[in-house]
């Protein structure tokens, strides 16, 4: 896998070997029983509230579900924020008009050369909780 990280947006893009992934019952032991964490962006830690733990549990299917590409092909996921979340057409996992039509964009763009990209993302979201949310299922 071949990863880009620009701002709270981490674009990887698989094209060959298989990743390890997390089994189902490993996600979603880590989504109900989130550990504490001092809040440093170096220490991954889970954001607190229970929405956003329900939409990381959702994400962390999204990811489980994700299929290798096949042999010289590529696909791509996009991890971060509210912005990346902003191409679901999403904040926190609810339609939002301030994201209307950004879907399409993705679509037209990104998805020309990498059809049906993965984006896991959490608005709100600070660099502490995307590192947890990529230790605890969210990495495909």
């Amino acid at each position: 896998a071949t990863c880009v990280i620009t701002a709270l947006l981490l674009v990887v893009v698989f094209g060959g070997g298989l990743v390890p992934r997390s089994t189902a019952a490993e996600v979603v032991a880590a989504s109900a029983s989130p550990r504490r964490v001092e809040e440093r962006a170096a220490i991954a830690s889970p954001k607190k509230g229970s929405k956003w733990h329900a939409f990381h549990t959702l994400l962390a299917k999204e990811a489980l579900a994700f299929e290798p590409p096949a042999e010289g092909r590529s696909k791509v996921v996009l991890i971060g924020d509210s912005i990346t979340e902003s191409w679901r057409g999403t904040q926190q996992g609810l339609k939002v008009r301030r994201a209307k039509g950004v879907p399409e964009v993705l679509h037209t763009t990104l998805a020309v050369r990498w059809p049906s990209p993965t984006v896991l993302a959490i608005s709100g979201d600070q660099t502490q909780h995307v590192l947890w949310r990529l230790k605890n299922g969210e990495l495909p």
